[in-house]
């Protein structure tokens, strides 16, 4: 082969390796700046003597602390230290479809107490049907 059938060959291989390269830079410093910019619950408190609560749940949850709604799970709230536990409630919808009486929407729902002394993720695992179910689907969180 002659060089001059080399050499087109030769400069297809160097951009092809030179955009590849870049590919491989762009993509690391996008990943490490969307890791670095996103906020952790183990991050100190942005108040002195309180603790962020975040709160998730699945399927999505209204969640209620001591009686008092403070919004959609994933939700974060900054609250007061204690030592005493708080009543958290988060209450849902889900629907079920079954043979003989079609779709049906339920809402459940998990109760757990927590002691608001540092910066916790709280998950609610085990949200369950309530005993008395709304009869409409409007009363539903």
């Amino acid at each position: 082969m002659s060089d001059a059938a080399k050499t087109p060959s030769r400069k297809l291989l160097l951009i092809a390796a030179a955009i590849v390269v870049v590919g491989i830079v762009v993509t690391i410093v996008v990943l490490a700046g969307r890791h670095s910019s996103r906020p952790t619950i183990e991050s100190t408190s942005t108040k002195p003597g309180h603790v962020k609560l975040e709160f998730r749940a699945m399927p999505p949850s209204t969640i209620t602390l001591d009686g008092v709604k403070i919004g959609k799970t994933p939700v974060t709230v900054t609250v007061p230290i204690k030592t005493t536990p708080v009543k958290a409630v988060a209450r849902g919808k889900v629907t079920r479809y079954y043979r003989r009486e079609g779709k049906k929407v339920l809402i459940v729902e998990q109760t757990l107490e927590v002691v608001p002394d540092h910066d916790q993720t709280i998950d609610f695992t085990k949200l369950v049907p309530i005993e008395n179910q709304p009869l409409d689907e409007e009363q539903a969180p």
